[in-house]
């Protein structure tokens, strides 16, 4: 199965899981309170219905590694590299996991995708902000900044620092570089 889809998971499936870590997270709640048993075997009983809806959980996780692992490949650059991506990321699948409503319709790999897109780009946004900075106090900075990894900038980085650039021009200086370079509607360069 392709990771990227989350394809190991039919998405019938991947709902009964949701719904399993809400039903066992609601049985341990409700077991706590439960006045009539002992304390001692409360605690315990809960702490066994905790442990695993934590398994299915982990269970969905690891199945959305390998999509993890791709979006963060799509990310990497010159000033990042995808170890640092991927751990960002992981942060970032677990506040989504946490925040997922499966009643809603959606995948989680779509939910968890739309997240962890949105955060890496403000870490890139960051990080520029913060290499501008350092060239700004010491330009000798820059060719070490910029040799650092020559790697290919993917297509997501070159729109960012396009749309950077736009925001500081005039519409009609925009609509120049447009036509000039065959960016936006205009499909050729002149």
């Amino acid at each position: 199965p392709d990771p990227e889809d989350q394809r190991s998971f039919p998405i019938e499936v991947e709902r009964s899981l949701f719904m399993r870590i809400n039903c066992l997270k609601h049985l341990a709640v409700k077991r706590l309170r439960d006045p009539e048993s002992d304390s001692i075997r409360r605690h315990k009983v809960a702490e066994r219905l905790l442990d695993e809806a934590r398994d299915v959980r982990d269970q969905i996780l690891l199945a959305t590694q390998g999509l993890v692992v791709s979006i963060a490949q799509r990310f990497r650059g010159p000033l990042f590299d995808v170890e640092d991506l991927v751990s960002e990321a992981n942060l970032v699948l677990l506040a989504a996991f946490n925040s997922f409503d499966c009643h809603r319709g959606f995948r989680f790999s779509t939910y968890a995708t739309h997240s962890i897109q949105r955060h890496l780009v403000r870490c890139i946004r960051r990080r520029l902000r913060i290499n501008v900075r350092e060239t700004e106090q010491d330009p000798e900075l820059l060719p070490a900044l910029v040799s650092q990894r020559e790697e290919r900038v993917d297509r997501v980085q070159a729109n960012f620092l396009i749309e950077q650039f736009f925001e500081h021009v005039t519409p009609v200086e925009r609509k120049l570089v447009e036509q000039r370079f065959g960016l936006g509607a205009n499909s050729r360069p002149l």
